[in-house]
């Protein structure tokens, strides 16, 4: 999607089944994401059968920074940090889904994805608060290695 906007609307009718898509690669490093063309998903049958399970890794105290996905990946740069806090709560406002930017166990760059205790996205409430501030403090969820 072109904006400041999720695909949410767009994907709903589309979970847990195979589709087809067209939309544009955007990428930081070796972390791809893509950008959903409007219209474009057309479902190709029923739900994949293989299908990862979540598996627990226990809890861990990870630093990192809470940041839109869209503009992390590419879309602007940079895409993180205080320079890129405004337009980050714009995108998660709008539905642009927040992952946690951190490093893994040996120093290399990892992307979580953010999801409650029902593998579900958090909804963008759990983040934004008024004024453009942040809800990290107060966060309980999942994260998921994308």
């Amino acid at each position: 999607m072109n904006g400041k906007h999720g695909a949410d609307s767009q994907v709903d009718a589309y979970v847990g089944k195979r589709v087809r898509l067209r939309g544009r690669l955007i990428y930081r490093d070796d972390q791809k994401m893509i950008t959903l063309s409007g219209g474009s998903i057309s479902a190709l049958g029923d739900a994949q059968e293989n299908q990862a399970v979540p598996k627990n890794l226990g809890e861990f105290d990870l630093v990192g920074e809470i940041v839109d996905s869209k503009c992390y990946f590419g879309n602007m740069n940079p895409g993180n940090g205080k320079v890129h806090r405004d337009c980050a709560v714009r995108c998660m406002s709008g539905g642009i889904p927040p992952v946690f930017a951190t490093n893994d166990f040996h120093g290399s760059p990892a992307v979580l994805q953010l999801t409650g205790p029902n593998q579900k996205p958090l909804p963008k409430e759990a983040f934004l608060v008024s004024r453009g501030s942040t809800n990290a403090d107060s966060w309980e969820g999942h994260a998921d290695r994308q």
